[in-house]
C-alpha cells in the first residue's frame, strides 16, 4: 500500500468513527498544580499507561515509520487494560529526516501526528518520547548518554510548535540520561551512584543533566542539557506539561535533582523515574529514601519499568507502592517482543505475556475501561460526548452530598450518618483514603471509620481501624458517585422511611438507577498554614490592620495588605498579625469587629476554616460560633465581624480566599520510623525557607579550621492528627567550608525521620548513612523529618570531624 493512501486511510478512521472505550478520567487540559496533575477540569489524574515502541527504531532498521498496526481496533485493544495514556518513543534522526533516516522528513512525522491524532481522539493523553539521538552525521541507532547538541534543539523546537495546542500532550525531554559513563565520547566524569556515596561524582553528572555543553567534562560539544530544552519548548508559546527523567538511565531522582531542577516559567514540569529490577533505585528501602522525598515537592510519574524475567513480582511491588503515594506509572512495552525485552503481549490482539497480565491484571483493579455512550463522536481529532465531565475518585478531606435529596452527610450524636445539612458549614468532613478493594471513609471529627454491616442497618462512624465492613468501591455514576459497600455488595442508599429518613444504608442493588444512591464528593482545600493574606470574595479586597488593630478589607493588592501567620491545634486555627505579632480576636464574644491585640490565643482567638471552593473558606468564630463577614453597616463598613449564622443564606461576603496555596499533603513512608498513620487533612501554605529553628557551626582554628555547616528547614506539608498540629520538614545541611565534614547533629523527638542514621547509643543525635560519609566541601545534603508543632524543630550541629 502506497503510504500516502495508509495516511489517508488512518485520518479517515480518526474523523469518521466512534471511539468504543474512554478512559475514566478525562485527559485533556492536563496542567501541573502543586505537585499534582489536574485536567481541565481540575481534577487529579493518575497517569496509567503503556509504551507503545516502534518509531525510535523501525525508521533506522529498514521497517517502516514504525511495527505493528497503529489503527483504531489497535488503540481500542490498549484501552480495554485501562489505560488512559500512551507513551511514544521517538528518533530525531527520523524527524529531520538527517542521516539516512527512511522514512525521515514529513513522511515520518505526518506518521507521528496521524497517530497523535487517533489517540487523542479517543480520550487518551499522548507522551512523545525523545528516545534515540546521537552525533552528527551518525545514524541514531541507540540510547545516547545525553540529547545531542546538533538536533534535539531542532527537534522539540519543532515538535512543540507542532502540538502546542493540543491539551494532553506530554513533552518527555529525553528518555533515559547517562552521563558521565566513563569515556563515553570523550567523558573524563565519573558515573554517578544512586545511592550518593560519591557526591563529587552525582554533582559533575546533574551539573551536565542541567547545564550541558561544558558541563558535561570531557565532551564540551556533545550534549544538551535540560534547560536548553525546556527553554527551546517555552519559547514556541507551547504551555505543555514538561517531563524529566533522572540520572542512571531515569533510574535515580533524590534531592539532588532537586537542587539541580532546570527553571520553568509555567512551573509545569513532571519527574519521571524508570525502575528495573535489575538496576538503579529498586528496593522499596530506596523508593522511601530517594524518590519519596521528591513528591511534596512536584508530581512524580514512574514514565517506564519493568523486570526482564518475564516474571511480575517487581512489577506488582513497584505499582503498589506508587498507588500509596498516588504516583502514576507507563508500562514497558506494547510491542510482540519476548517477555525478556520486557514485552507485554504476544500479539497485537493484545494477548498479554506473563509480564503483561501482571500489568493489565493491577492497571484493571485501580481503573475500569468505561463504555462509550453511541453519540460520543470524534471528528478531526475533536471530540465531543453528551456526559458530564468523568471524574477520578477524590482522596483526602471531602464533604459528602445526597444528590436526591441536596443535602451534605452529617454524623449524628448515635454516630449515624445522615443527609441533613444544606449548609456547607456544618456539614461533616470525611477523609477518603485508598485501601486493599476499595476505599475506607472516616469522619475526620472523630477518626473514627465509617463502618456498613451485612444487614441493613444504618452506616455508622465508630471503628478505629479499616476492614472489610469499613471498605467501599466508589462507581463513577454523571460527575458523582454510587458507594458500594464491600460487607455485602448493596449500594448505599439514603433512606425515605419515616423512622430512618436520611439515614445511610447500604441496601440497594447494584443495577438501581435512583438518585439516591448517587453521592457527589467534594474535595476540600487543605487550610494553609504559615505567612499568608486574606482577600474578601465580596469586595475583592485585601484584609488590614487598621491603626485601632481593628481588620479591614480595604487594600486592593496583596503587596500592601497585612501578612498573618496560620497555625493550628486542640482549639482550632489561628491567625496571628505578623507585623505587630497578636493574635486576631472575635471580641466581646463576637459582637464587636476582629482585632488584632491578643498576645495569647484562646476561645475568642480560635477559628475553623471550612473549604468553601479551591483555596477560599468560610471563617468560623468558635467565639459566638458565627461567621466572619465584610460589614455593609455604615458604622462598621468594610470590617471584618462574626455576626452571620452557619445555617443562613451564605454569600460571597463571608468567603475569604487565602493567598499562599498549598500543596497536597503527603503520608511520609510507612517504613520510616514510627508514626501516627493519620492521613493528612490540612496542608501547609507556599513552600518557606524558614530560619526558625536552623542552626549553624564555624571554626576557624584549632583541629576543625575551615568547618562550615548550617542546616535550613523547608516546609512541606502540614495537616491535624488527633487534634494535634503535625508537619513535615525538608532539611537540607550544607558545608560552606573549605574541608569535608563527618557531621553529627542533635533534634528534639521526632514522629518521623528520614535519610539519616541514628548515633548509636543516643535518641536524638543523627549522623549521615554510612554510603555517605563526609560532606564534601560546597555540598549539601537533604533529610526529612516529621513533628509535632507549626515551626522546625531547633537543630544543634555538634563539634564535626573535619
Amino acid at each position: 500500500m502506497h503510504p500516502s493512501f495508509y495516511f489517508f486511510f488512518v485520518l479517515l478512521l480518526t474523523s469518521t468513527t466512534l471511539c468504543a472505550l474512554n478512559p475514566q478520567v478525562n485527559m485533556m487540559g492536563l496542567k501541573v498544580v502543586g505537585n499534582q496533575i489536574r485536567n481541565q477540569y481540575n481534577e487529579q489524574v493518575k497517569v496509567i499507561g503503556m509504551t507503545r515502541s516502534g518509531m525510535e527504531y523501525a525508521c533506522v532498521q529498514g521497517k517502516g515509520a514504525s511495527e505493528g498496526p497503529l489503527t483504531l481496533e489497535s488503540v481500542r485493544t490498549i484501552m480495554t487494560w485501562g489505560v488512559n495514556t500512551v507513551r511514544i518513543p521517538l528518533n530525531t534522526n527520523c524527524w529531520l529526516g538527517v542521516n539516512g533516516a527512511n522514512p525521515g522528513g514529513q513522511a515520518y512525522i505526518q506518521v507521528v501526528k496521524d497517530y497523535v491524532d487517533l489517540l487523542t481522539s479517543c480520550g487518551l493523553s499522548v507522551w512523545l518520547d525523545l528516545h534515540w539521538d546521537g552525533p552528527t552525521g551518525k545514524l541514531a541507532t541507540g540510547q545516547y548518554p545525553m540529547p545531542s547538541k546538533d538536533y534535539a534543539v531542532t527537534f522539540w523546537r519543532q515538535v512543540a510548535t507542532m502540538f502546542a495546542s493540543y491539551s494532553n500532550v506530554v513533552f518527555d525531554l529525553y528518555n533515559e540520561n547517562f552521563p558521565c559513563l566513563n569515556g563515553y565520547q570523550g567523558m573524563t566524569c565519573t558515573m554517578p551512584t544512586c545511592d550518593g556515596s560519591n557526591q563529587v561524582a552525582n554533582t559533575q553528572a546533574w551539573l551536565c543533566w542541567r547545564d550541558g555543553g561544558a558541563a558535561c567534562t570531557g565532551a564540551p560539544n556533545s550534549f544538551t542539557g535540560m534547560q536548553t530544552l525546556v527553554n527551546t519548548v517555552r519559547a514556541t508559546g507551547a504551555r505543555n506539561i514538561i517531563v524529566l527523567g533522572g540520572l542512571h538511565w531515569a533510574a535515580c531522582l533524590g534531592p539532588m535533582m532537586l537542587t539541580h531542577m532546570p527553571a520553568d516559567p509555567l512551573r509545569q514540569i513532571v519527574a519521571s523515574y524508570h525502575p528495573y529490577k535489575t538496576h538503579g533505585c529498586s528496593t522499596q528501602s530506596c523508593w522511601n529514601n530517594l524518590i519519596y522525598p521528591m513528591v511534596s515537592s512536584l508530581p512524580l510519574v514512574i514514565g517506564e519499568f519493568g523486570q526482564y524475567d518475564c516474571g511480575t513480582e517487581f512489577i506488582r511491588q513497584a505499582m503498589t507502592w506508587a498507588d500509596q503515594y498516588g504516583i502514576g506509572y507507563i508500562g514497558y512495552t506494547w510491542n510482540t517482543w519476548a517477555c525478556t525485552a520486557p514485552a507485554a503481549i504476544t500479539d497485537y490482539n493484545g494477548t498479554p505475556t506473563v509480564y503483561g497480565k501482571g500489568l493489565k491484571d493491577h492497571f484493571l483493579s485501580v481503573t475500569t475501561p468505561r463504555q462509550m455512550p453511541s453519540a460520543y463522536v470524534c471528528t478531526g481529532g475533536v471530540c465531543g460526548s453528551p456526559d458530564p465531565p468523568m471524574v477520578q475518585v477524590p482522596v483526602g478531606p471531602v464533604r459528602i452530598k445526597s444528590k436526591a435529596t441536596g443535602k451534605y452527610l452529617t454524623v449524628s450524636s448515635s454516630k449515624v450518618l445522615v443527609a441533613s445539612t444544606s449548609s456547607q458549614v456544618t456539614a461533616a468532613v470525611f477523609v477518603v483514603a485508598n485501601v486493599a478493594g476499595g476505599v475506607s471513609i472516616r469522619s475526620q471529627a472523630s477518626s473514627q471509620f465509617v463502618s456498613s454491616s451485612t444487614n441493613a442497618d444504618p452506616l455508622i462512624a465508630s471503628k478505629a481501624a479499616a476492614s472489610t465492613w469499613e471498605t467501599f468501591i466508589l462507581i463513577a455514576s454523571g460527575g458523582c458517585f454510587a458507594i458500594q459497600a464491600a460487607s455485602n455488595g448493596k449500594l448505599v442508599a439514603v433512606s425515605s422511611a419515616s423512622s430512618t429518613a436520611g439515614q445511610l444504608k447500604a441496601t440497594a442493588s447494584v443495577s438501581s438507577t435512583d438518585s439516591s444512591v448517587v453521592f457527589c464528593l467534594e474535595s476540600l482545600s487543605p487550610v494553609p498554614l504559615g505567612s499568608v493574606s486574606l482577600q474578601s470574595r465580596v469586595n475583592n479586597k485585601y484584609i488590614v490592620v487598621s491603626s485601632s488593630k481593628v481588620l479591614q478589607a480595604t487594600a486592593t493588592s496583596s503587596s500592601s495588605a497585612a501578612t498573618f501567620v496560620s497555625a493550628t491545634g486542640s482549639g482550632g486555627t489561628t491567625l496571628n498579625h505578623q507585623a505587630s505579632n497578636m493574635f486576631v480576636c472575635a471580641d466581646n464574644t463576637g459582637a464587636s469587629p476582629l482585632i488584632a491585640n491578643r498576645a495569647a490565643a484562646s476561645t475568642w482567638e480560635s477559628f475553623t476554616l471550612v473549604s468553601q471552593s479551591a483555596n477560599c473558606f468560610y471563617i468560623l468564630s468558635k467565639a459566638n460560633n458565627m461567621l466572619v463577614a465584610v460589614s455593609t453597616a455604615a458604622a462598621t463598613k468594610d470590617t471584618l465581624i462574626a455576626n452571620v449564622s452557619p445555617s443562613a443564606t451564605l454569600d460571597s461576603a463571608v468567603v475569604f480566599c487565602l493567598s499562599s496555596p498549598g500543596t497536597v499533603p503527603v503520608v511520609p513512608p510507612a517504613s520510616s520510623t514510627s508514626g501516627t498513620g493519620n492521613i493528612p487533612s490540612t496542608s501547609s501554605g507556599a513552600s518557606i525557607i524558614s530560619t526558625t529553628g536552623a542552626a549553624s557551626f564555624t571554626s576557624t582554628t584549632g583541629a576543625n579550621r575551615g568547618c562550615s555547616v548550617a542546616v535550613s528547614h523547608l516546609l512541606s506539608s502540614s495537616w491535624l492528627s488527633g487534634g494535634v498540629t503535625v508537619t513535615q520538614w525538608n532539611a537540607l545541611l550544607t558545608n560552606s567550608g573549605s574541608s569535608s565534614v563527618s557531621v553529627v547533629f542533635s533534634l528534639p523527638p521526632t514522629v518521623q525521620i528520614w535519610n539519616v542514621d541514628l548515633v548509636s547509643g543516643t535518641t536524638n543525635r543523627y549522623t549521615l548513612p554510612a554510603y555517605q560519609g563526609s560532606l564534601q566541601p560546597g555540598a549539601s545534603y537533604a533529610f526529612g523529618y516529621v513533628a509535632e508543632g507549626s515551626t522546625p524543630l531547633s537543630a544543634t550541629i555538634l563539634t564535626p570531624a573535619c
